[in-house]
């Protein structure tokens, strides 16, 4: 979850799961969703939810993360700039 930007994290292993792991399909096959739970008005600070599932849904990790993300440029108007 760290990465640019980040600030703190937490994060819990709920189920195991490796690279190359069989479960009841043939392969490993991880699935990611990250849920922006709060943005703040006065900062750009967001706090987000990762939750990681197996091939069968089973979730195998989960956390939050606060991360401060740069203010986009003011958009100028003309097209592919």
């Amino acid at each position: 979850m760290p990465g640019p930007g980040w600030v703190s994290a937490t994060a819990a292993e709920r189920a195991r799961a490796r690279v190359g792991h069989r479960g009841r399909r043939s392969t490993w096959d991880p699935t990611a969703e990250v849920e922006i739970l709060e943005a703040r008005a006065d900062k750009p600070i967001y706090r987000t939810r990762t939750t990681v599932t197996d091939q069968d849904g089973t979730v195998v990790m989960d956390g939050e993360t606060l991360v401060y993300r740069e203010p986009l440029p003011a958009a100028t108007g003309r097209s592919g700039v």
